[in-house]
């Protein structure tokens, strides 16, 4: 998620040399395949078809398609809003609102019902004409609108066989990062707090 100077946005990154450059989409799509194909597996991948695929669209800058049940505009404030740090309310990771919404006001629940409230909403949601694929976001939009998906997740988490029990054990976790770390860890010598962090 880029974006440039004149467009600051809260979780896009400004420098423009981290936007995928043409050469790099078949290692983007590879990717994208592995982990759908991960979640075929039965591994505990939660993306939708439609996601993965969005994924790829969007790092070509092209047009994601899980906004396009709702007029090109995602559901905030109806599905998902943002909680920001100061417990102010936000559209989304990126947009604000042009006046203050603090959640831990004692009339938030009011407000957020307000139909003027979700129109403003609405206005600066639909200025967000590039979209996102942060996740979050579009893939509550996606299972709530796109019944492909409702089944796939079906599928996903009620009648596909797991390829691996869940949770892990402390030590299947140290396997894991023995397994995909290029240096050896040396686990005997960790702290109680750096081993709870792996």
């Amino acid at each position: 998620h880029v974006t440039d100077h004149s467009i600051p946005l809260g979780f896009r990154t400004m420098d423009q040399s981290l936007k995928f450059k043409e050469h790099e989409y078949s290692e983007v799509d590879a990717l994208v395949e592995r982990v759908r194909k991960m979640r075929d597996e039965g591994y505990l991948v939660y993306d939708s078809d439609q996601f993965f695929d969005d994924v790829k669209r969007f790092v070509r800058d092209g047009s994601s398609t899980w906004r396009n049940k709702n007029g090109g505009v995602c559901d905030t404030p109806g599905l998902y809003f943002t909680l920001l740090p100061n417990g102010h309310f936000a559209p989304c990771c990126d947009y604000r609102m042009p006046y203050s919404v603090p959640v831990y006001a004692p009339d938030f629940v009011k407000t957020y019902h307000d139909e003027k409230f979700r129109k403003d909403v609405h206005k600066v949601a639909k200025s967000c004409v590039e979209g996102c694929m942060y996740g979050c976001f579009p893939e509550i939009t996606i299972s709530s609108r796109f019944m492909g998906a409702t089944f796939q997740r079906a599928k996903t988490f009620f009648l596909q066989k797991r390829k691996n029990p869940w949770p892990l054990s402390y030590e299947q976790i140290l396997e894991i990062a023995k397994k995909h770390n290029r240096h050896d860890l040396d686990t005997k010598n960790l702290s109680y707090a750096q081993k709870d962090t792996l």
